[in-house]
């Protein structure tokens, strides 16, 4: 089994090489998984780490978000208190903003929930006509 090649950055962060024989970048170590046990537990960290990038990304768009749900649900609940505002439309938007927020907190958690991370050099074989240590496309593969 050819080894699958990895960096370690000094932050403890992991990244794939593109290709086995890919330089190792300033300020990385480079390791190898050799083992089908060490490419397994290569991809665990990997998605890990992946997987708190995706929620520390969540979370920063939950807060540049809600400033302007807030700015817009500032606006509407003046507008169901407003004395002009009549008693049909005054119960309309008290409703919808209570659909509102159940719809967008569904949409977002439906969104976290269909990232899939995997490594591809543990699923996918490398293609027959390329070595594990070149980088090489065959654009006749791509353009069919």
């Amino acid at each position: 089994m050819e080894p699958v090649i990895y960096f370690r950055r000094q932050d403890g962060h992991i990244f794939l090489a593109p290709y086995s024989s890919f330089p190792t970048p300033p300020g990385c170590d480079r390791e190898g998984a050799d083992t089908l046990y060490k490419v397994h537990e290569l991809e665990k960290r990997l998605v890990v780490q992946e997987q708190e990038q995706w929620e520390k990304e969540a979370q920063l768009d939950a807060v540049k978000f809600q400033a302007h749900v807030d700015e817009v649900h500032d606006r509407m609940y003046a507008r169901m208190c407003s004395s002009s505002t009549d008693q049909y439309e005054k119960d309309f938007i008290r409703e919808w903003l209570k659909l509102r927020d159940e719809k967008k907190r569904n949409r977002y958690a439906g969104i976290f929930g269909q990232r899939q991370a995997y490594l591809h050099a543990l699923h996918y074989d490398t293609p027959k006509d390329r070595r594990v240590d070149e980088e090489k496309v065959n654009l006749d593969r791509i353009n069919f």
